[in-house]
Parts: C-alpha cells; structure tokens; sequence
C-alpha cells in the first residue's frame, strides 16, 4: 500500500483551510510589513528586529527556487538519531523531593585530657 503525499494526507477541510491561507499570502505579508513599520514608528527596535528575523527566516523559496537566506542557517538541520516517538519516565527512589543533604564534613581535633572523675553506682 503506497503512502499518500502532499496535501493527500491532509482531511478535506485542513486542504481548504491552506487554500484560503495561500489565497491571502499577499494581504498576511504587507500586514506584518506594516506591523514592522510601526514598530519601528514607535520606537520598538527589538521588536521590530525579532520580526524581521522571522519573516526573513520563513519566506517561501522563489521563482528559481531560491531563498532570501541559505535554509541552513534559518533553522539548525535535525540530526540523524532514532525516529519514531520517544517516551521518557523519570521516577525518584524513596520518595519525592526528598531533600539532599550537605556534603559531611571531617573535623579532626586533639582529644583534651580529661580528669579522673569518681563515681558511685547506685542501684
């Protein structure tokens, strides 16, 4: 049984939903163009730095198949390792949120003389 790709995969309505979205790609793009700007009216640099960064980041490739920047250094490339889900289940021994004790701490001294001491036993 072969795999469905591309928009196959996708429920009729997830389709239509991406559809809409490309249809207004242009509108969504000149209003975060004028979202910069703003910013950059008001004075929010670092704002409008971060934003810049990520349409930057997240243009589609163009005409010749080209990006804005190298894909490489948009996002770090995932490296290869086990694929599939992954299930992670940590548990602690004795209880939890046991406190940790301080490190023990030696201290050597010279025993005093002590003086003899008389004493009674009484039963």
């Amino acid at each position: 049984m072969a795999r469905a790709s591309g928009d196959e995969r996708f429920f009729p309505k997830v389709r239509e939903a991406r559809e809409a979205l490309r249809d207004k790609a242009l509108a969504l793009h000149e209003l975060h163009m004028e979202i910069i700007q703003l910013a950059i009216d008001k004075g929010d640099l670092e704002t409008a730095a971060g934003e810049v960064r990520w349409l930057t980041e997240h243009m589609p490739k163009g005409d010749n198949n080209e990006r804005m920047i190298d894909e490489s250094a948009a996002k770090p490339k995932v490296t290869e390792g086990p694929r599939g889900p992954s299930v992670n289940i940590g548990f602690a021994l004795g209880g939890i949120d046991q406190p940790k004790l301080p490190p023990a701490v030696t201290i050597d001294v010279e025993p005093a003389e002590v003086p003899d001491v008389e004493a009674t036993v009484v039963k």
